[in-house]
């Protein structure tokens, strides 16, 4: 099978913005949640 149809490809790269978005928004998640972290002990400490 030496065609792809283009379903199967629109269908994979559908998967992949799926998969890179839920990526960045877990790496986002944890960034926020590092920042509001630092600040909280910042804020504490002070």
């Amino acid at each position: 099978m030496d065609n792809h149809s283009p379903a199967l490809t629109y269908n994979s790269s559908a998967y992949c913005r799926a998969w890179i978005s839920r990526v960045v928004a877990r790496m986002y998640s944890l960034v926020s949640g590092a920042l509001i972290a630092s600040v909280f002990l910042l804020k504490r400490r002070v």
